[in-house]
């Protein structure tokens, strides 16, 4: 089976406001879809920035757990020592479940960061990470330390703002996913004429525009609020972008249909199992 595991970016920390903010999130519609128990979702750090170190921690408990238990559970069924249920005795049943698990980390913004960091600490523990799905990864955190893509990585897409989109410059002071440290990982990416509210599929609301029609963010003292932001003069006040809300709009679903059509291109595996086999799974999984 394929493991999931998904962090959103920064907003505000009311939990109500922000599941309606980041609904229909690039990193939650991946979540909502992946059809499989064994896919973990929370939502990203408060504007400090601060938690974003144990949001990395929660979501690795989660996919390491869930690897372990499932890797036991095939190596149990190639050894012989599992006696399978009726439910499961079909040979593409079995030959699905024999199959290695596999990783999929998918963030935003400082969510990306987090899950570069939790490859780190998967890296450690010898287990790979079959693909990184970042978008516009920042880092804004001294609260994780990975910022290169890490060796255990297989995929990585990035779909990241082209500078001349003009929004939230003062993040690229600490990008986070830009690089690989072995050749072995294969690195795709792509920049797009949007927001970074944009990228991560979370579009401005109607009404911040100036005079011309261009998107005004709010100040990044605000907004994100943490590290190098917070001590510059530039992050004090809004700032205009070069991007209206119809080019955002259009803009962010093209980062959508990149970003599937390289998910579909690595083949994520049929995820989906009747319910007597997910219940003789679970029972497996928790022996």
């Amino acid at each position: 089976m394929d493991i999931f595991g998904g962090i959103d970016g920064t907003s505000a920390e009311d939990n109500a406001e922000y599941a309606v903010t980041f609904e229909k999130s690039f990193t939650h519609k991946l979540y909502k879809n992946w059809h499989s128990p064994y896919a973990s979702y929370v939502r990203g750090p408060f504007s400090a920035g601060n938690l974003t170190g144990v949001l990395a921690n929660i979501i690795f408990q989660r996919v390491h757990l869930n690897y372990m238990a499932l890797d036991k559970v095939r190596t149990n069924i190639h050894a012989g020592k599992v006696k399978l249920s009726k439910q499961v005795e079909d040979s593409e049943k079995i030959a699905k479940l024999m199959k290695k698990p596999r990783i999929f980390l998918a963030g935003y913004s400082r969510g990306g960061a987090a899950v570069v960091e939790i490859c780190r600490l998967l890296k450690e523990k010898d287990i790979p990470v079959h693909c990184l799905i970042l978008y516009d990864a920042v880092g804004m955190t001294h609260t994780v330390s990975q910022r290169a893509i890490p060796s255990n990585v297989n995929y990585c897409f990035h779909a990241m703002r082209d500078a001349k989109a003009g929004s939230r410059e003062l993040f690229d002071v600490d990008l986070s996913g830009r690089t690989c440290e072995s050749t072995h990982t294969i690195l795709r990416k792509k920049e797009f004429m949007c927001t970074h509210g944009g990228m991560g599929g979370t579009l401005w609301k109607e009404g911040n525009t100036d005079s011309n029609g261009y998107i005004v963010e709010e100040n990044l003292a605000k907004s994100a609020g943490i590290g190098i932001a917070i001590n510059s003069a530039a992050a004090q006040v809004n700032r205009q972008t070069n991007i209206t809300p119809k080019m955002d709009e259009d803009n962010s679903e093209s980062v959508g249909i990149w970003m599937n059509s390289q998910i579909a291109s690595v083949k994520i595996r049929n995820n989906r199992f009747n319910k007597s086999v997910l219940n003789w799974m679970e029972t497996q999984v928790q022996k």
